[in-house]
């Protein structure tokens, strides 16, 4: 189940606020979560203070923790930090990390949390660094059913002309559909192609 945006917002703010309790030199003064200004460039900023010098948490929430996502998370970040004018951390929180996402985000100088329990935060004297041996159950995908109308459109094709060996692109065309609406998911079970 895959939580809404504004859901795992909240649920990170929350992750990361409890974290940041674990540590004694920090006192959590500020959060602002999904402050209605999506031009800003981000999701989250907590102003903390770290033996009374207030620094800033700035961060990152995707919905999924892919290296794509993570590479975009990042640029999003390091845009964000470089106008941003006070001492502040770019972190970047997704419901799973995988090893390679973490890799990413520790060399580009990204501090990441989880909702597994996998966090890296390093910044002024602070330095939190989990790893669980935890995974996620992989998410089951709907199987697609070949009786959509484009899937039928090519079934068709190929059913007329059972020996001829296709092209997709070829057979996307001779279906009237487009290379990756039906072509793709028709092609794939049927024999010849």
């Amino acid at each position: 189940m895959q939580l809404s945006v504004d859901e795992t917002e909240l649920r990170a703010a929350k992750l990361l606020e409890n974290l940041l309790h674990e540590v004694p030199v920090l006192k959590l003064k500020q959060i602002n979560v999904g402050s209605g200004d999506h031009d800003a460039g981000i999701d989250m900023m907590m102003r903390v203070d770290i033996s009374g010098k207030p620094h800033f948490l700035i961060c990152e929430v995707k919905q999924n923790g892919q290296p794509r996502y993570v590479r975009d998370g990042i640029h999003q970040l390091q845009n964000y930090i470089g106008h941003f004018k006070k001492p502040a951390t770019p972190v970047l929180i997704a419901p799973y990390f995988s090893p390679a996402s973490r890799e990413l985000c520790r060399d580009n100088g990204i501090s990441y949390l989880d909702f597994e329990g996998n966090a890296h935060l390093a910044f002024k004297t602070v330095f939190i660094d989990r790893m669980t041996a935890d995974k996620p159950a992989s998410e089951r995908r709907e199987f697609k059913s070949l009786f959509t109308p484009k899937s039928s459109q090519v079934l068709r094709v190929l059913l007329r002309d059972p020996k001829r060996t296709w092209r997709v692109t070829d057979l996307a065309e001779a279906a009237h559909v487009s290379l990756g609406g039906g072509a793709s998911a028709a092609t794939s079970e049927a024999p010849g192609v």
